[in-house]
């Protein structure tokens, strides 16, 4: 995707910062994000919603930039266009209820890519992955925590169950949503922590936002949600492994 005309008189404006990555205001209608945390799965998960799903509003991407040394890649940046609107998160709070769960619908309704055939993914490496993945971290919470549910003794007996695996955004929070005046979703930013998952993984996502003027947004999209899973186990193992 091209650039759009540059201003050279135009003067710069951070928008963000975390952790590994600042948000720069580099034009009118560009967008930069640079840092250790920007990584080539970002720009993969953008482009593959722009292509397949369209009805999901993200920024378009002009360009990337990534630096290696002899390790995992240590810096990129990713240019884009920017999305009219304003954060939720700045807005969440004076909303009304029907409003707030007006919202979670809206979101709940964008489009996923599901994943149905095992053409696509052979199961059976994934399986042994898993399989693998869960015992480690089983390990790890005994370790840490013990067994403070006797019966059933094993933490994988907690964990939900899916055998769909779906396009999903990975951090679903107010501070990665923009809307208009009136709460319609007109952007849907931060997608480092996308990829495929299994369906109730956005949801156990979601639930770990949910402080300060967010404290009841878990509770309106669990509402909101057509599907209920019991997140307890995920929960729980957060507490001790994350």
């Amino acid at each position: 995707m091209e650039y759009p005309p540059w201003d050279d008189d135009f003067e710069e404006q951070q928008l963000a910062w975390q952790p590994g990555c600042t948000v720069t205001l580099m034009q009118p209608d560009i967008v930069l994000k640079r840092g250790a945390k920007v990584r080539p799965n970002e720009e993969t998960a953008m482009r593959l919603a722009n292509e397949y799903a369209p009805g999901i509003p993200i920024p378009k991407i002009y360009m990337t930039s990534y630096k290696t040394g002899n390790g995992p890649i240590g810096y990129g940046e990713l240019y884009m266009s920017t999305l009219p609107g304003i954060s939720l998160h700045s807005v969440w709070a004076g909303f009304d209820d029907a409003t707030k769960l007006r919202i979670c619908r809206d979101l709940m309704a964008l489009p996923v890519l599901t994943l149905w055939s095992a053409a696509i993914l052979t199961l059976r490496p994934l399986l042994s992955m898993i399989r693998h993945f869960e015992l480690a971290y089983m390990k790890r919470y005994v370790a840490n925590n013990g067994l403070s549910y006797r019966d059933p003794p094993d933490l994988r007996d907690l964990l939900p169950r899916s055998d769909i695996s779906v396009f999903t955004h990975g951090d679903i929070g107010p501070r990665n949503i923009l809307v208009d005046e009136a709460g319609h979703i007109s952007g849907l930013l931060d997608w480092e922590s996308s990829g495929w998952f299994p369906d109730y993984w956005e949801m156990a996502q979601i639930i770990r936002h949910g402080h300060g003027v967010e404290h009841d947004w878990p509770h309106w999209m669990t509402i909101a949600s057509q599907e209920q899973w019991d997140l307890t186990g995920i929960q729980k193992a957060r507490r001790v492994l994350f």
